[in-house]
Order: C-alpha cells, then structure tokens, then sequence
C-alpha cells in the first residue's frame, strides 16, 4: 500500500486506513459472499433432509 500523500500524514492514523472506500468495499463483498455461503449450506441441507 503506498504511503499517504503529505497533507494526510500527521492526521487521521488508523482510522483513517479503515475507512478507504477499498476497505468498506471489500468488507462487503466478503459479507456477500460469506451469506452466499451460508445459504447454499442451508439449501443443500434442507433438500438432504426433504429427500
């Protein structure tokens, strides 16, 4: 990751880093993605048990 550009340097520290919009973004495409997961889990194991 490159360094911050000068006038951001002193400020917000690690706050900051968490809240780029490619942090935000990837969190929310691993909640999709972990809830797309879960549901084809659950699927498979409900068409298991109707038979």
């Amino acid at each position: 990751m490159a360094p911050p550009p000068e006038g951001e340097r002193g400020g917000g520290g690690c706050r900051a880093r968490w809240l780029r919009r490619e942090v935000l973004l990837a969190l929310a495409l691993g909640q999709l993605v972990s809830l797309l997961i879960t549901s084809t889990g659950f699927s498979s194991s409900e068409l298991a048990r109707r038979g």
